[in-house]
């Protein structure tokens, strides 16, 4: 049972290391950015609450930024979800890397970055405040970017075990889940049903 599991885990992190293969490349001629946007407009005060996804230049980004204005005019309030896709040549900024022009990065260019280390980053914003009057405008947000890199390895750790393993299969075991059949007589592993060569039960 326990094979079974490692083996279903193994594919799932195989699919999902050739979908971050192709997300890398795809990196680097356009930039994704998936947003759910979480709007609320009450009493002439607008709220809105993003959560991102964002794949640009080899590294991925995951963030979650608050926003809060004036609203003139109430409106409906709900959640809505974007897939934007960003074509334009990069833009250099001064966190040293590239970045599509028009991203929600060049936004906060004037920001410094908190902690950077190969292609890691872990950004904050902390909230400020902006205009006159009451309550005015305010923006803050938390951003976290990994490389695609290091996503690839972790998603290729499962994989590789299970090529290592099926390599170095240990004699008196299973072939298919790997059950110790030291002692078995019965022609069949117990764990699994697998029909084992050379044993009593197995027939012609």
């Amino acid at each position: 049972m326990r094979r079974r599991l490692f083996n279903f885990a193994a594919a799932v992190s195989l699919v999902m290391l050739l979908a971050t293969g192709m997300l890398w490349v795809r990196s680097h001629w356009v930039a994704d950015d998936i947003r759910r946007d979480h709007y609320s407009i009450a009493g002439g005060f607008a709220r809105v609450t993003m959560l991102e996804g964002y794949s640009d230049r080899g590294q991925f980004s995951v963030a979650r930024e608050s926003d809060s204005n004036p609203n003139t005019k109430d409106g409906a309030s709900g959640v809505t979800w974007n897939w934007l896709v960003d074509a334009d040549p990069p833009t250099p900024n001064r966190f040293g890397r590239s970045v599509r022009g028009g991203s929600v990065f060049a936004t906060f260019s004037g920001q410094a970055v908190h902690w950077t280390w190969h292609g890691f980053e872990l950004s904050i914003w902390p909230l400020r405040h902006s205009g006159t009057g009451s309550p005015g405008y305010s923006t803050e947000r938390t951003q976290v970017a990994v490389p695609f890199w290091a996503l690839a390895a972790i998603m290729s750790f499962l994989p590789l075990v299970w090529v290592i393993r099926d390599r170095r299969q240990k004699p008196g075991h299973c072939a298919n889940c790997g059950y110790n059949l030291t002692g078995n007589v019965s022609g069949t592993c117990p764990e699994c049903g697998t029909p084992v060569a050379g044993k009593v039960g197995v027939t012609g």
